[in-house]
């Protein structure tokens, strides 16, 4: 872990390593913060293209009927 997520480990008192759960649970928190804001996003995206497919397809239905 010590090359891919340095702040995980710690050295104790006697001079080995130990695992840092901590900052682990520090990442997996601000990760699914930042998932969340894309989401958000992402769904308001969502309704507002289907709010524009929905005013399209009732202009084509109107045209149609002409």
């Amino acid at each position: 872990m010590l090359t891919i997520f340095p702040e995980t480990d710690i050295e104790n008192s006697g001079g080995y390593l130990d695992f840092n759960m901590h900052a682990v649970n520090e990442a997996l928190v601000n990760i699914v913060k930042e998932l969340k804001a894309e989401n958000d996003r992402l769904k308001v995206m969502n309704e507002q293209i289907v709010t524009r497919l929905t005013k399209l397809e009732a202009a084509i239905s109107v045209s149609a009927m002409k």
